[in-house]
């Protein structure tokens, strides 16, 4: 007869395969329904592969065939693996090397176009390695408890934001990959002590980590704040000096490998525009519920506040009826205070001190807040619910919601559907691209165009030696500037296009065509 244990890690591991099988169909049909790729998104792309410099470099006056924007974002014949230009790229940029790398070697195994699968690809095993880190720092934190990793997987996997991220295809999955590790690699030390081949990958891991994106640094310093402290009170001399030496390597071998990184942390673009915020209590508590709240609909649907009061009646119920029941409950262990301390406190921090309100920079946060949440609302469940599995049903629904009601109203992008016909109805025209927008956002409709001339509002006149009488002229106004006034200049060149009407807004720019009155 097979033992409990035998059967429980049988049913963790059917439970994790299904919450992986779930998790990676969701992203992969968000992925598929993929239209618009954030101006970053792109940079993923022109940063891994174009050899014409890490930017777009379009110059007033000049000629541009769509062909070559979008020849900076995928490897060209003959290029694949070329790690070094890869570096070169990265090296203008303010962000660390690794996912840049990664991308590019995918990319290499399809050179000569350019498929949104190979950042989703990328995504989707980091994506996979999340959740299989996340059901291990389950059964890290509540080893009495081997299937609690299910729900808490499923539900990670089944939550909108989460979802999102998976498709947004920057380095934060694989940064959320390397804090869980930096995680789980705390969680064995506290429990049984490291050693000297626990301390050579944990220089592995922080160079990694560092060298994925710096704001690891923040998730790092808070678990050695706890860790040191821990040891500290444990005596545990021995394994503080070996933790303070593999941390002074880590930070010798990126210095050595990576001589940008003092620039790129310091740089103008990054902790420029953050000591120049405005730094005082009250600006510091709004940016952090501001974070708090954006976070709050992406994990929980905006219904984070019905959570705590439930788990706060729950708790008032079991102090008054069950006080045993009470204690058994609410168990902290130092795995658990490492855990809650470690999340709150980085998303805390950089809520703070980012200038960028963006919840992607506080994404590692979210597998433990996930972990937390669920693992809570399992203990009201255990004593509301006469049947355990009701209960995990009820927790999984209810949290999952928000992204079963986007698949209920689709995930097709109706207005980039509409931009991507219209360039496609226009790609015979002439294409006047206004200076100064960044064309990142628009390099999929302007692929389409073999004539994009770049206009600055006064040079209308260095087109007509190639273009005498065009029948149409679709123009792109960066945002703010005035349409009229901005095709004035091309009327006085062009005066027989005296329609005008507007095609579509970007995000940047908002795309009109001129042509012919009858």
């Amino acid at each position: 007869m097979m033992s409990r244990p035998d059967k429980a890690g049988l049913w963790g591991m059917a439970g994790l395969i299904l919450a992986i099988v779930i998790s990676v169909g969701l992203a992969a049909f968000h992925g598929y329904h993929k239209e618009y790729f954030y101006e970053d998104e792109v940079l993923s792309y022109t940063l891994s592969n174009s050899r014409h410099g890490a930017y777009f470099q379009l110059r007033p006056g000049e000629w541009y065939r769509g062909e070559d924007l979008l020849a900076y974002t995928y490897v060209e014949k003959g290029h694949g693996f070329d790690f070094a230009n890869t570096i070169a790229n990265q090296q203008e940029d303010t962000h660390p090397p690794i996912y840049a790398l990664l991308l590019h070697a995918v990319c290499s195994f399809a050179p000569g176009h350019f498929s949104k699968w190979a950042g989703l690809g990328l995504n989707l095993v980091c994506y996979i390695l999340v959740i299989i880190l996340l059901y291990l720092t389950c059964l890290f934190l509540f080893p009495d408890h081997p299937l609690y990793g299910i729900p808490v997987c499923l539900v990670f996997g089944m939550t909108a934001g989460i979802a999102a991220l998976a498709v947004f295809i920057r380095m934060y999955i694989l940064l959320m990959v390397l804090t869980m590790l930096c995680l789980l690699w705390h969680l064995k030390v506290i429990r049984s002590g490291g050693g000297v081949k626990m301390y050579m990958a944990l220089i592995l891991l922080t160079y990694a980590g560092v060298m994925t994106h710096y704001f690891y640094l923040f998730f790092a310093f808070f678990c050695a704040a706890f860790l040191c402290v821990y040891l500290l009170i444990k005596k545990n001399f021995r394994e503080v000096i070996l933790y303070a030496v593999s941390m002074a390597i880590s930070a010798a071998l990126i210095l050595i490998t990576w001589n940008r990184v003092i620039w790129q942390m310091f740089t103008e673009e990054t902790a420029g525009d953050a000591l120049s915020q405005e730094m005082n209590a009250k600006v510091i508590l709004s940016k952090i519920l501001h974070m708090a709240k954006a976070a709050d609909g992406e994990l929980f649907g905006d219904r984070l506040a019905y959570l705590a009061l439930i788990t706060v009646i729950f708790a008032v119920y079991l102090a008054v009826k069950d006080r045993a029941a009470l204690k058994r409950t609410v168990f902290v262990s130092p795995e658990i205070s490492f855990t809650v301390f470690t999340s709150v406190c980085f998303f805390v921090t950089v809520s703070a001190v980012t200038p960028y309100p963006s919840t992607r920079y506080v994404s590692p946060a979210y597998p433990l807040f996930l972990l937390l949440a669920v693992v809570t609302l399992k203990q009201v469940s255990d004593t509301t619910f006469r049947s355990p599995l009701l209960g995990l049903a009820v927790i999984i629904l209810f949290m999952a919601a928000p992204e079963l009601r986007i698949l209920q109203n689709g995930l097709t992008d109706r207005n980039r559907q509409i931009i991507s016909e219209i360039s496609y109805e226009h790609r015979d025209d002439v294409c006047f691209f206004g200076a100064g927008i960044p064309p990142e956002e628009n390099v999929f409709e302007l692929e389409r165009f073999d004539r994009i001339y770049v206009y600055d509002g006064k040079n209308a006149a260095g087109a007509a030696e190639d273009i005498k009488e065009p029948d149409r002229i679709v123009f792109y106004v960066p945002s703010g500037k005035e349409p009229e006034e901005y095709a004035k200049d091309i009327l006085a060149v062009y005066p027989d296009l005296k329609n005008m009407e507007r095609l579509y807004v970007a995000y940047y720019s908002t795309c009109y065509m001129l042509s012919r009155g009858e």
